[in-house]
């Protein structure tokens, strides 16, 4: 698996520009639900800390934790579904 993830990981490195990565990015956000879209963007774009977004959301670290984890594998499936190694 690990090794799938590599190639696959190259091949959109090789393939896509870092303009064409951050449009689905921005794309793939949009569709996500405001709480998962608000935890990735404050935890990435921010970079706050788990602690400081829960806080900011009043949210537990946990729930936060689940979101920012939930964010990153809708974004890694949709990037994966569309630019799969074949």
């Amino acid at each position: 698996m690990r090794i799938k993830k590599k190639k696959w990981i190259e091949k959109i490195d090789k393939d896509l520009s870092e303009e064409d990565i951050k449009k689905h990015i921005s794309m793939v956000l949009h569709n996500l639900p405001s709480a998962m879209r608000n935890v990735f963007e404050l935890f990435t774009t921010q970079e706050l800390s788990l602690e400081e977004i829960a806080q900011i959301r009043n949210n537990t670290i946990k729930d936060v934790e689940h979101l920012l984890k939930d964010a990153k594998k809708a974004l890694q499936l949709s990037l994966l579904n569309r630019y799969t190694t074949k």
